[in-house]
């Protein structure tokens, strides 16, 4: 090789060099301006949303007592369903009815595993979920043949205490190394939140804002499972009687246009069921009755049969 071939071949790695180190800066703005955006965005909302700063609050139910611990292995079978669940009351505790799991499935809370029962352990509230009724269903009719809840929806909150800097961020972090330090992989997520936000008036494109930022993150954090993104908005205003709380239901076109804009097949994002519309039965204007929670699990199900199988397909049998 000749001084002048080496010469050259020098001056073609220094400029390679110098692309890949002015592309790597170009992607760090990038992602700085992204920050300080959300960042924003959190601050101006921040007098209007819930906050969440006691720690049995962000823990959710956790009464064990009487519960039954298990090793998690025991609910991760051949194909199993790992659900990840974030969100509002309609999708923790928040259910009227009582349900008993014909399948023992499993409940994820803290770093352990129980078998689940309602209430469950790690979200709000102290009645049922409509969770638990899903995922059973889904294992009784083959869609999996085993199944392992992690319940994070907390009653109220915003989906900015669920984007960066929010107040449910690290529990959500935490919770995700929890679940990478045992092996368990996440193979669902179910978001079913925008009444709290609803509630406050929020623009659609502030709330479009928080939740695209919510979803990169799961992404960035190593969860490339499907997500499932309902229409979700119904709540009851401030002023309503408690005589007749169905005559004050509202719902918000634009925080539900922007969880419909959200809906991306080839960035594994789905439509959920649309609660609002598709769930009339609510004891108190917000939150379901036996019948809602029932029909709501049904209509999890057919969505999570149709949902596109890898190498193509449907999930159902």
């Amino acid at each position: 090789m000749t001084r002048l071939t080496r010469g050259r071949l020098r001056r073609v790695a220094d400029a390679v060099l110098l692309l890949a180190t002015l592309g790597a800066l170009t992607l760090a703005g990038i992602e700085v301006a992204a920050d300080l955006r959300i960042e924003q965005a959190q601050e101006a909302v921040s007098r209007r949303i819930p906050h969440f700063s006691d720690a049995d609050e962000i823990m959710g139910y956790g009464d064990t007592q009487g519960r039954e611990m298990a090793s998690c292995r025991e609910f991760v079978g051949k194909k199993p369903l790992v659900l990840l669940v974030l969100g509002q009351s309609n999708v923790a505790n928040g259910a009227l009815g009582e349900y008993v799991p014909l399948s023992r499935v499993g409940n994820f809370f803290d770093g352990r595993c129980f078998v689940a029962k309602n209430p469950l352990l790690g979200t709000s509230g102290e009645r049922a979920s409509v969770v638990l009724d899903f995922v059973d269903a889904a294992v009784e009719q083959g869609l999996f043949d085993s199944a392992l809840v992690v319940n994070l929806a907390k009653q109220g909150s915003s989906v900015y205490n669920w984007s960066r800097h929010g107040d449910l961020r690290p529990l959500l972090v935490h919770t995700l190394d929890q679940l990478k330090e045992q092996g368990l992989e996440v193979n669902l997520v179910l978001y079913h939140q925008g009444e709290a936000d609803c509630l406050v008036a929020m623009q659609g494109w502030r709330y479009a804002l928080g939740l695209h930022n919510l979803f990169d993150d799961l992404r960035r954090m190593g969860i490339a499972a499907p997500i499932l993104i309902s229409q979700v908005s119904r709540h009851k205003t401030l002023d309503c009687p408690d005589a007749d709380p169905a005559a004050c239901s509202k719902i918000c076109p634009e925080i539900r246009q922007a969880q419909a804009d959200s809906v991306n097949p080839a960035q594994g994002i789905f439509a959920g069921p649309d609660t609002d519309t598709a769930v009339p039965e609510r004891f108190d204007g917000y939150h379901m009755t036996d019948a809602g929670r029932q029909r709501f699990a049904a209509l999890l199900l057919e969505t999570v049969r149709g949902l596109p199988r890898p190498g193509g397909g449907a999930s159902g049998r």
